[in-house]
């Protein structure tokens, strides 16, 4: 069972669908389910789970490994996928996303880092000037302690109906609003920087796979300030049994010969 919603969790389940296993693949959200198409021995299911919906699962479908490809912001949904693993008796693999090369490349330049969203929306509370949130929607509800944010916050989150529901329920205009898929090359993040005139780019730092580096080249051309909110530490006092931690390239190079 692959927890996806990620651009890893998607190149595994292509992986695996040339190989004999058969694999059900779940997103938290129907977009995401929508992004990988079933196939003869993939199933794909969507909907946020607590521990119990997953033990029934893994019953159910007779799992016998979970890939836990889940975003490395999603720090809840990790641990709960933990817990169910260790409580099922059923083998783990984590797929880490590679930080420290989009982390270093930010050495030497000026930029703030905070713990949480809510922290930067805080500072920014005490700014002026356009902000261009990157960091989705999940947490935008802390960015309405901002002064004005109705007229300052540009939004760019994923196309879906609740995200817009969601956002259009707290105020924010849809002239504030660019819903798209990511991620983004460089010249696309330049140019919605231009044409909002943000002074302030805040973003979660994920990794190549998910087009920081592309968003810090862009700041830096556009003379925007990058807010980065730091990458929470995935650690867990309950680990699953025979846990394992891979790279997307070490995890497909292994199950194929599983």
């Amino acid at each position: 069972m692959i927890f996806g919603g990620t651009t890893e969790g998607r190149e595994l389940a292509q992986c695996l669908m040339k190989t004999r296993h058969k694999i059900l693949y779940s997103a938290a959200t129907e977009y995401g389910a929508l992004l990988i198409p079933e196939s003869g021995n993939l199933k794909v299911r969507y909907g946020r789970m607590q521990v119990e919906d997953m033990l029934r699962c893994f019953k159910e479908e007779d799992i016998s490994m979970v890939l836990d490809a889940t975003h490395p912001y999603a720090v809840l949904a990790g641990k709960t996928i933990r817990k169910a693993a260790r409580l099922a008796g059923i083998r783990y693999l984590r797929i880490r996303r590679d930080l420290e090369a989009s982390t270093s490349m930010l050495s030497g330049r000026d930029f703030r880092t905070f713990p949480t969203v809510k922290d930067a929306a805080e500072w920014l509370r005490h700014e002026e000037g356009k902000i261009l949130i990157t960091t989705g929607s999940k947490e935008i509800e802390a960015y309405t302690c901002i002064p004005d944010y109705k007229e300052r916050c540009f939004v760019r989150a994923l196309p879906q109906e609740a995200v817009l529901q969601k956002l259009k329920a707290l105020g924010f205009p849809g002239k504030m609003l660019c819903l798209m898929q990511g991620p983004f090359s460089e010249d696309l993040n330049l140019a919605l920087l231009k044409q909002t005139g943000a002074r302030f780019l805040v973003s979660k730092n994920s990794g190549e796979t998910g087009g920081f580096p592309e968003k810090c080249e862009a700041a830096i051309r556009a003379g925007a300030e990058l807010l980065v909110i730091g990458a929470p530490p995935e650690t867990d006092p309950f680990k699953p049994p025979r846990e394992q931690e891979m790279t997307l390239i070490q995890a497909e190079t292994y199950l194929r010969t599983i």
